[in-house]
C-alpha cells in the first residue's frame, strides 16, 4: 500500500546538512555556483524572451493598428462613394484628411491594378519607395534609397460593393520612420531593434551599422549562446521576418561576478561540508526541478495547455509548488482572456454586450451602459428584454438557435430601439451573432445609435420632396441639359409646351426642336451673364410634335454636380399667346390711328361740303332766274335743265359728305340702278372728254333698296380710279345685269 505520508523537504535538508555539511561544502559551493550561474542565465534568457515578446507585441499592435485603419478606409462610405464616382481630387483630400501619414504609415487607395495610387505621393516619401512597395508587395523587406536603408511593409485590403470589387485600400509602412514605436520598444525593453539588409545588420533606433562579429540567430526558438565575448546579444523576434532584438549582457555579467565573489567567500568557510551537501541535494532535486523548469520554459513560450504533476513529487514542498503553479496558470489564462475581451470592448464607440441563452447580460463595455444612462454595474445582470422590444429579442434568440454553426448566415442585422433609464427610447442598428465566451456559447450584440442618421435621412427626403414639388408645380418649363444639349430631365410643363412625352424628350438634343438649330452654337449662349439686362436672344421658336410653331423664352443657369459634371438648368416660358396679344394690340392701335385720321378727314370734308353746298345753292338760284327769263320755248332751256340736274346731283354729293362728316345714317329707298349709272356716267363724261364710256345695261333690272347718293358716289369713285389708271385717256366699259 502506497504511503501517503511524505517527508518534508526542509526536514531532510536539515538532517543532511547536519551530518554532511563539512564534507559537502566544497561540492555544494561548486554546484551552487554552477546552479546559480545557470539560473542567472536562465533568468536572463527568460527576461530576454520576455523582452522579445514585448517587442513583438508592440510591433504586432502597430501592425494591427495599421490593419484597423485600412479596414476603416475600406468601410469609409465617403471613400466608397468618391471611388465609385471616380472623384480623384476628393478621394485624395479625404484620405489625407481622415487618414494622414503618421509614424511611418502612408495610406493609399487604388481603383484597380493598372490605375495610379491615390494620393499619388506624400511629402517625405520618395517615389522609389512607393514603386518598390507596389512591385514587391514587401513584408519586412529592406531597400536602400540614397544613403538610407528602409524596412518596408505593404498592407492591403479589398474595397467591395457586395461581390463587386471597387478597389483596394493599402498602407506603406516604413518602420525606420516610426520613431514612436522604436522609442517605445527601447523604453519598455531597454533593447534595440536591428534589421537585416543583405549581409549587414543596422540599428533602427540610430541607423548605425553593427560590427560584423555578431552571430546571426538561425530560428526564433533558439536563443544565442551567452558565451560570446561581445557585450550584446542578438536574437530573433518571433513571427517577424528580418527583425532582430539587440540586448545588453551587462546585467548577466555583473550577476555572475557577484555570484562568484559570494561563492569565493563562502568557500573559505564551508567548502568541505558544502561539497557533500551539494552531492546529496542534487540527487534529490535535479529531477523535479528539471521537470518544473522544462514546463515553465514551455509555458513562457506561449503554451498554456499544460499542467504540473502533483502526484509523483517526492516532497510536499514540490507538490505544493506544482499546485501553486497550476493555480497561477489557470488564473493567467483567465486574466489574458478577460484582458483581451476587455481591451476589445472598451476601444469601440458602439455599445457591445454579451448575453447568455436566457438573455442575461454577462459582459459589456462602458458605451453600452452610458447609452442607457445607467452604471456598468447596473447593466451587468440585466435581461435584454428590459432594454429592447420583446419581439426583436425573440427574433435574435430564435435566429441564432436555428442557424447552423459556422454558417455565414448566423449573423443577423436589424434596426430596433433601446430603452433608457428615464423611459425614453432611441433607434439603434443591432448586429448579433453567437460566440464562445469562457467555454460557454453566448451571443454578442453590437448596437449603434442611429438617431442622427435617421434625422439626416428624413431631412434629406423632406428637402428632396420640397424641391421636387417646386419644380413639378412650376408654371414654367424646367429641364436639365448637359454640355451636349442632351435633355436629362424635364418637369411636366416642358412636354406640354413641346407636345412630346417625357420619354420621347429624354436624351435628345434640345436644338433639334428649334426652327433654326444654329441660333444656339454652344451652351454658354443660353447663359445670361448679365442678370440686369434682358437679352433679345432669349426668345426662340420651336416646332411642336404636331408641327405647330410656338415662341418661347429661355433663361438658364450653370452648376456642377457632386461628381464634377457640368449641368445646365433651363427655364422655358411659352410666350406664344403673349406675342399674339401684342400683335393684336398693335393692330388695334393702328386701327385707332386710322379712325382718328378718318375723323379728321370727315371733319375737313364736312366743312368743304358745307361751303360747296352754299355755292350750289347760289348757282341753283341763278338757274331758276334764267329759266323764268328764258321762257318755255327757249332752246337753251334743255341745257339749263341739265345744269339744274347736275346741281341737284352735286347737292346730293355734298349732303353725303355732310352725312359722313356728321356720321349721319344713310336713307335707303327703292332705286333703279340703270338710272343711277346713266346719271353718274353723264356727269363724269362731261368733265373728262378724253375718256369714252361704253354702257351695256340690262333692261328690266329689279329695283334695289339703297341710298342713291351712296351708290352714285361709289360709281364716281370707280370712274375716277379707272381714269387715273389711264395714261392720256381711254375707254371705260360699264355692264349692269343680274
Amino acid at each position: 500500500m502506497k504511503n501517503n505520508v511524505r517527508k518534508k523537504f526542509s526536514t531532510r535538508l536539515a538532517t543532511t546538512f547536519v551530518f554532511l555539511s563539512i564534507i559537502s561544502a566544497g561540492i555544494l559551493l561548486i554546484s551552487l555556483y554552477l546552479y546559480l550561474s545557470k539560473q542567472a542565465e536562465i533568468e536572463f534568457k527568460e527576461g530576454l524572451r520576455l523582452k522579445q515578446d514585448q517587442a513583438e507585441n508592440l510591433i504586432d499592435s502597430r501592425f494591427m493598428q495599421i490593419k484597423h485603419n485600412i479596414q476603416s478606409i475600406v468601410n469609409d462610405n465617403i471613400i466608397r462613394v468618391t471611388l465609385l464616382l471616380n472623384a480623384k481630387n476628393k478621394l485624395t483630400e479625404r484620405i489625407k484628411t481622415a487618414y494622414p501619414p503618421k509614424n511611418g504609415a502612408f495610406y493609399f487607395v487604388q481603383k484597380n491594378l493598372y490605375s495610379p495610387l491615390c494620393p499619388e505621393s506624400y511629402a517625405g516619401l520618395s517615389q522609389g519607395i512607393i514603386n518598390f512597395a507596389l512591385r514587391n508587395n514587401p513584408h519586412g523587406k529592406s531597400v536602400t534609397i540614397g544613403n538610407r536603408t528602409k524596412l518596408i511593409w505593404w498592407f492591403s485590403a479589398p474595397i467591395k460593393n457586395g461581390d463587386r470589387l471597387m478597389g483596394t485600400g493599402g498602407c506603406l509602412y516604413d518602420i525606420t520612420e516610426d520613431k514612436k514605436l522604436l522609442k517605445s520598444i527601447h523604453k519598455t525593453t531597454n533593447g534595440y531593434i536591428v534589421a537585416l539588409n543583405g549581409n549587414s545588420l543596422f540599428n533602427l533606433n540610430n541607423g548605425k551599422k553593427l560590427p560584423a562579429d555578431y552571430n546571426l540567430p538561425t530560428h526564433s526558438n533558439h536563443l544565442p549562446s551567452l558565451t560570446d565575448k561581445t557585450d550584446y546579444i542578438l536574437s530573433v523576434i518571433p513571427g517577424i521576418k528580418n527583425l532582430y532584438f539587440l540586448s545588453s549582457k551587462k546585467n548577466l555579467i555583473q550577476e555572475k561576478k557577484k555570484i562568484a565573489g559570494l561563492m569565493f567567500m563562502f568557500s573559505l568557510l564551508v567548502l568541505l561540508s558544502a561539497t557533500i551537501f551539494a552531492l546529496f541535494l542534487s540527487n534529490l532535486m535535479v529531477k523535479p526541478l528539471k521537470q518544473i523548469t522544462q514546463k515553465a520554459i514551455t509555458i513562457s513560450r506561449g503554451n498554456r495547455d499544460i499542467f504540473f504533476d502533483t502526484e509523483t513529487m517526492s516532497f510536499a514542498e514540490f507538490e505544493q509548488l506544482s499546485k501553486t503553479f497550476n493555480f497561477m496558470l489557470l488564473k493567467l489564462k483567465e486574466s489574458e482572456e478577460q484582458s483581451r475581451y476587455r481591451e476589445l470592448l472598451e476601444n469601440v464607440d458602439d455599445a457591445v454586450y454579451i448575453f447568455n441563452k436566457e438573455g442575461v447580460i454577462i459582459e459589456a463595455n462602458e458605451a453600452a451602459s452610458s447609452q442607457l444612462g445607467i452604471t456598468h454595474r447596473e447593466f451587468i445582470g440585466m435581461n435584454i428584454h428590459s432594454i429592447m422590444p420583446a419581439q426583436d429579442c425573440i427574433q435574435i434568440l430564435k435566429h441564432n438557435e436555428t442557424t447552423p454553426k459556422n454558417s455565414v448566415r448566423n449573423k443577423i442585422t436589424m434596426e430596433t430601439s433601446m430603452l433608457r433609464k428615464d423611459g425614453s427610447s432611441f433607434p439603434v442598428e443591432v448586429i448579433s451573432r453567437p460566440i464562445i465566451y469562457r467555454g460557454e456559447e453566448v451571443f454578442l450584440n453590437v448596437a449603434r445609435d442611429i438617431t442622427m442618421r435617421i434625422k439626416a435621412e428624413k431631412a434629406l427626403k423632406k428637402s428632396e420632396k420640397r424641391y421636387r414639388m417646386v419644380v413639378e408645380n412650376s408654371n414654367d418649363g424646367i429641364m436639365l441639359i448637359d454640355d451636349n444639349f442632351k435633355i436629362q430631365y424635364t418637369n411636366k410643363v416642358v412636354p406640354r409646351i413641346m407636345g412630346y412625352s417625357p420619354d420621347e424628350l429624354q436624351q435628345t438634343d434640345f436644338r433639334q426642336y428649334l426652327t433654326d438649330k444654329n441660333l444656339i452654337p454652344d451652351i454658354d449662349h443660353l447663359i445670361n451673364h448679365d442678370k440686369h439686362k434682358i437679352s433679345p436672344s432669349d426668345e426662340y421658336v420651336i416646332v411642336t410634335k404636331n408641327g405647330e410653331k410656338r415662341q418661347i423664352k429661355i433663361r438658364a443657369n450653370r452648376y456642377k454636380t457632386s461628381d464634377g459634371t457640368n449641368m445646365t438648368v433651363a427655364f422655358l416660358l411659352d410666350i406664344t399667346e403673349q406675342v399674339k396679344m401684342l400683335e393684336e394690340k398693335k393692330a388695334l392701335e393702328e386701327q385707332l390711328i386710322h379712325a382718328q385720321k378718318m375723323e379728321a378727314i370727315g371733319t375737313l370734308a364736312g366743312g368743304i361740303a358745307h361751303d360747296f353746298n352754299n355755292i350750289l345753292m347760289e348757282i341753283q338760284g341763278h338757274i331758276s332766274i334764267m329759266l323764268l327769263k328764258a321762257g318755255k320755248d327757249n332752246p337753251l332751256n334743255k341745257d339749263i335743265i341739265e345744269i339744274q340736274k347736275s346741281v341737284k346731283s352735286a347737292s346730293k354729293f355734298t349732303r353725303q359728305l355732310l352725312n359722313f362728316a356728321r356720321k349721319e345714317k344713310s336713307s335707303p329707298r327703292p332705286i333703279d340702278i340703270n338710272e343711277i349709272v346713266e346719271k353718274s356716267s353723264v356727269i363724269f363724261a362731261t368733265s373728262k372728254k378724253e375718256v369714252t364710256i361704253h354702257k351695256d345695261l340690262q333692261k328690266d333690272i329689279p329695283l334695289i333698296n339703297a341710298d342713291p347718293g351712296h351708290i352714285e358716289h361709289a360709281l364716281i369713285n370707280l370712274y375716277v380710279n379707272a381714269w387715273q389708271a389711264m395714261d392720256g385717256g381711254g375707254e371705260i366699259f360699264i355692264y349692269a345685269s343680274i
